[in-house]
């Protein structure tokens, strides 16, 4: 085939030719272009995620620096009523108070020491980042039901923020006669991490 048989039979299939020309050049720019539109169909996803939250923190942060104040001040508050692990007068006296208001005996009452742990261990990293320490407590208090209910309400109720470990309330027995209840219970309350 020369030049010229090329020519007349461009000229009778015309129509054919330049479609197909028209449909090889579409599907070339489409598997081009095929993984372009994924791509700003996700960053407008993007984008328009990031808006909302842009909108929201624009519409909530009114009163941004009110509500900081208050929280410095609940801060400020919490900190005032935690124990220090070092002042044990204090500590025990808390729950001393807690005797005499509630008119439970208090048999036992004791601070369990702090393990000193090694400063490269995972462990004291972890320490490291907490804000404050837990100190553990053990007691026994001795009483009816109501004064041992109240005693319990007292503790909830009281400025030591605190977590219950164990508790075990049974009757208690002296000698054959009826005494009452006996609470044996440890807790970790919050104090100053120094």
């Amino acid at each position: 085939m020369d030049y010229k048989a090329l020519l007349i039979l461009f000229r009778k299939n015309m129509t054919s030719v330049i479609s197909g020309a028209i449909i090889l050049s579409c599907l070339v720019y489409l598997v081009m272009d095929m993984g372009k539109k994924e791509d700003l169909d996700s960053r407008f996803r993007d984008l328009s995620i990031q808006h909302g939250r842009i909108i929201k923190n624009l519409k909530f942060s009114g009163g941004l620096d009110e509500d900081l104040t208050h929280l410095e001040e609940l801060v400020s508050e919490l900190e005032s009523e935690l124990f220090n692990y070092k002042d044990l007068a204090s500590n025990y006296n808390y729950f001393f108070q807690l005797e005499s208001k509630t008119g439970v005996k208090l048999g036992e009452l004791r601070q369990k020491n702090f393990v000193e742990v090694d400063r490269r261990s995972k462990a004291a990293r972890k320490k490291r980042k907490q804000l404050y320490r837990e100190i553990e407590y053990t007691m026994s208090a001795y009483g009816s039901f109501e004064e041992i209910a109240n005693f319990l309400r007292h503790l909830e109720g009281g400025k030591a923020h605190f977590r219950i470990g164990e508790a075990q309330l049974m009757g208690a027995r002296d000698s054959l006669t009826w005494d009452g209840l006996s609470l044996s219970i440890s807790l970790s309350v919050l104090g100053h991490k120094e």
